[in-house]
């Protein structure tokens, strides 16, 4: 006596049969594993963790690893392609090598594949490195983590056997940090290299001084040589100036420097030029960093010409010359009338 099956029950009996069925089966997938990240490789390496634009590179080893799942009569050639970011404003890279190509044959007879690899069914492979080579430009800002990643993907090229049921792509990405240091990059323009002041008179030196570095930066102004033939010279307090790479385009990026100077008083006529040396040290704000900068010295001028007699003061004797010039016209007037 045959019996019959309803009709829903015969439709999931045959879609088991098909799922169990090797053809449908799901596949085992390649697997990109990143094992290490080795910064400062190749004779290169961080000044205290942090790498300074434009003057220094670093190079940085990505290894992984590519586990080749169990199959039955899988072999072919596994290639893994690596991909760094891209370049832009705030850094260039450079990656080598970008493709590495390793021929898989250890399913087949469970021995000794290609390039010495012991690879029974289910294998892994190690030893997939590539070595990228990092600058950062003056646009990194200062002290902000960068994000510096591989990704690296795996194909099986081939796929040849009678059962490779692989499916042949995978992907990963490997990351590290790498913090740029502070670059102390200052220009600093004056307003006029040479001035002009009477006998005892006072004068200003304005000197504009501009970040083109990527952190901000404190600025301190000294006389490293004491002027000579000048009463007074008055350097201004400690200026603070941003940096674009650091603040945004907003940043402040530019401050004016201003140095008092004050003439002495001379017997007689003076016509004589001093010379100021004025130096500017540039040093990281508000973060420690060996960072330094060589001080940057201008030399400007200043020409005091002029006449001064001791205790001679112009402003009495101009007013007594006025109120006597009021007298002499009131005297004329008053005659006038009586005649």
């Amino acid at each position: 006596m045959r019996m019959l099956l309803p009709a829903s029950m015969a439709v999931l009996m045959t879609i088991a049969s098909l799922l169990a069925s090797p053809a449908l089966a799901e596949k085992a997938k390649l697997t990109v594993n990143p094992v290490s990240v080795d910064v400062g490789v190749d004779g290169t390496s961080l000044k205290d963790g942090r790498l300074m634009p434009e003057s220094s590179t670093v190079k940085i080893r990505y290894t992984f690893d590519v586990v080749v799942p169990a199959a039955t009569s899988c072999y072919g050639t596994i290639r893994l392609d690596l991909k760094p970011p891209a370049s832009d404003e705030r850094m260039s890279i450079s990656l080598s090598p970008a493709s590495i190509s390793r021929y898989f044959d250890g399913s087949r007879d469970g021995s000794t594949a290609v390039d010495g690899f012991v690879s029974p069914t289910g294998t892994t492979m190690t030893g997939w490195s590539t070595v990228l080579t990092l600058q950062f430009t003056r646009n990194a800002p200062a002290f902000t983590p960068m994000d510096v990643s591989v990704k690296a993907q795996a194909i099986l090229e081939g796929g040849d056997g009678a059962s490779c049921n692989i499916d042949n792509s995978a992907e990963s990405t490997s990351r590290t940090t790498v913090i740029p240091d502070i670059m102390l990059l200052m220009e600093y323009t004056p307003a006029a290299y040479i001035r002009h002041a009477g006998p005892g008179g006072e004068v200003t030196f304005a000197v504009e001084a501009r970040n083109l570095g990527n952190g901000a930066t404190r600025i301190s102004t000294s006389l490293p040589t004491p002027p000579k033939g000048l009463e007074a010279v008055i350097p201004p307090a400690d200026a603070i100036v941003e940096s674009k790479a650091q603040s945004g385009q907003g940043a402040r990026d530019s401050s004016v420097l201003v140095v008092s100077a004050r003439t002495p008083k001379h017997t007689g006529y003076t016509n004589k030029v001093v010379t100021l040396e004025i130096s500017f040290l540039a040093r990281p704000q508000g973060a420690s960093s060996g960072a330094t900068a060589e001080p940057v010295t201008l030399t400007l001028a200043l020409q005091i010409q002029g006449a001064s007699l001791p205790g001679f003061d112009a402003s009495p004797m101009l007013g007594a010359v006025v109120i006597a010039g009021a007298v002499a016209v009131r005297r004329r007037s008053a005659s006038r009338r009586q005649n």
